[in-house]
């Protein structure tokens, strides 16, 4: 069986560390889906999940926060956006990971 051990400096006998589980949460983020993309008007996303809380950033490509929203409703304005690349930044619970997404106009 495969583990993780602690030796001491004192020497003597290996200590075998707890096995624990670093989340609960079991999703790919492939599993989410962000649409229309590239987009013009709104951006939709699409969690086929239950969460709690859902935080939404967008970065330019010169890493400024140009948009944030604590629990939106899944549905994005980026209408105000000029065309180019963006970073959507999205964190579902502890979990966070990023989108790229095209803004045309």
């Amino acid at each position: 069986a495969f583990g993780l051990w602690v030796a001491t400096a004192a020497g003597g006998n290996l200590i075998p560390l707890p096995v624990s589980i670093l989340s609960t949460n079991n999703f790919n983020s492939k599993d989410i889906t962000v649409f229309p993309n590239p987009s013009n008007d709104f951006i939709n996303i699409e969690i086929p999940f239950d969460y709690e809380t859902l935080n939404t950033s967008i970065y330019d490509m010169n890493g400024r926060k140009i948009f944030n929203s604590i629990n939106p409703l899944e549905k994005i304005d980026v209408s105000s956006f000029n065309s180019g690349l963006y970073i959507l930044n999205i964190q579902i619970d502890d979990i966070i990971f990023d989108k790229k997404i095209f803004m045309k106009n």
